[in-house]
């Protein structure tokens, strides 16, 4: 077909052979071409003949004839652009882009329409994208950002779910007929520290106190992002049922207002302060937690793997363990003296504090962005700083890129690493 010829952003054999049967027209509004391309399913994948590691992904939209420019956006680009521009197909509707990826790669995408004139600043850009991103109505694997209920700026976002033939296996993320479920509670936190309440989920295993011991203690920061897009709640409940962890308390902590996220995980001293003196008598006076540094988790995502590891080096007799997932250490915190790379510079001037850590990176996190280096090379870095200096390190890299649709799967992996069982049952 000349069309795909000419056009490099369609390269499917798939594609060409429909669009080849159905040469002599008599479509004219697409329909007929669309259910045949989309009978199998889509996104399309097929063999890449130029590299047997690799497939051919072939992404499919039919929005609205308004229309006149249509993207597709993912984490799985990386280290490249995040947003693809898609080709529209001849006479029709529909939009198309081939890209050839790992075959076990694991991300979550979107698609956007294009904007009528170039934006001003990358910011405008991202704003857009924001706002128009939609799933990918074919398929029906999902992942969900709900809405930041006292934030008027933030908006419900639901993207979908690639996996490829080889990716790694996610065994514990979707709920099992029979486990016992642990209790999830709505609460919310005042903080005179950090000047107002804060939202957060508390959830219990099965077993936990008055029933058994003291438990574990796990806080996770982003909490909706680990209730939703991360099911936290399920995973955890998982692991319980199958003996892979000890009964804990987990606490989701989430910001009434998006704008505060990165105020309180790049490194802010207040964060830490209000953890030590106002959250945790607030929590051990309603739950019955451990004392025991070593079963004392703080963790996060991106820059709230940062913020974990700040805390821990801020108060290594209460926070023993720090579980990160692609942290953003590349980060140079406000306010502060020192560049990129600021807080594993001070892990290194040591001297050695008693924390235990679990680290995982995407092998496509490499890109620098505009401020530093990639998620991967700094991972790697703090890595080699931390061992260096005799630190435990639990360390891993998984096929993918900065996406919670790869983080779901690894918070186990962290999870099993960081507090192994100490009770017999």
């Amino acid at each position: 077909m000349p069309f795909l010829n000419s056009d490099p952003k369609v390269e499917s054999p798939r594609v060409a052979q429909v669009l080849g049967s159905r040469s002599g027209g008599g479509d004219p509004t697409g329909e007929g071409l669309w259910c045949e391309l989309v009978r199998n399913g889509a996104p399309i994948v097929e063999p890449d003949p130029t590299a047997p590691a690799n497939v051919l992904v072939t992404f499919l939209w039919a929005p609205s004839p308004s229309v006149s420019k249509a993207f597709v956006t993912s984490s799985m680009f990386e280290p490249g652009p995040e947003s693809l521009e898609m080709a529209r197909l001849p006479d029709s509707g529909i939009w198309c882009r081939s890209v050839r990826l790992p075959s076990d790669l694991r991300g979550s995408y979107g698609f956007y329409p294009g904007r009528e004139s170039p934006p001003t600043s990358p910011p405008e850009e991202w704003e857009h994208i924001f706002h128009t991103q939609v799933r990918d109505p074919l398929n029906p694997q999902t992942i969900r950002f709900p809405k930041i209920a006292t934030d008027p700026n933030d908006q419900e976002m639901t993207r979908s779910v690639l996996e490829l033939p080889r990716a790694i296996p996610q065994p514990f993320v979707r709920p099992r007929p029979g486990v016992p479920r642990g209790r999830l509670e709505s609460r919310s936190f005042p903080s005179r520290i950090l000047g107002g309440d804060h939202p957060i989920r508390v959830y219990q295993s099965p077993g936990c106190p008055p029933e058994g011991p003291s438990a574990d203690l796990l806080i996770l920061f982003d909490g909706l992002a680990y209730e939703h897009a991360i099911p936290t709640p399920t995973i955890l409940d998982n692991l319980r049922t199958e003996n892979r962890i000890d009964p804990l308390v987990a606490v989701l902590w989430d910001y009434p207002l998006g704008a505060l996220r990165n105020i309180e995980l790049e490194c802010n001293p207040r964060l830490a302060e209000c953890l030590e003196t106002e959250f945790l008598p607030w929590v051990r006076a309603r739950y019955q937690l451990t004392r025991d540094p070593s079963r004392n988790v703080v963790g996060g995502s991106s820059a709230g793997g940062l913020g974990a590891s700040y805390v821990a080096w801020k108060l290594p007799g209460v926070f023993g363990k720090v579980l990160s997932q692609s942290g953003w250490y590349a980060c140079a915190p406000s306010g502060v003296r020192g560049g990129p790379g600021w807080l594993p510079d001070q892990y290194r001037a040591g001297p050695k504090r008693p924390i235990e850590f679990y680290l995982d990176a995407g092998t496509l996190e490499s890109a620098a962005g505009a401020w530093a280096e990639g998620i991967l090379p700094s991972n790697r870095s703090f890595r080699d700083i931390l061992q260096a200096q005799k630190y435990t390190v639990h360390y891993a890299e998984f096929t993918g890129g900065h996406d919670h649709a790869n983080w779901r799967g690894t918070l186990s992996d962290g999870l099993e690493a960081l507090l192994p069982r100490k009770a017999s049952g």
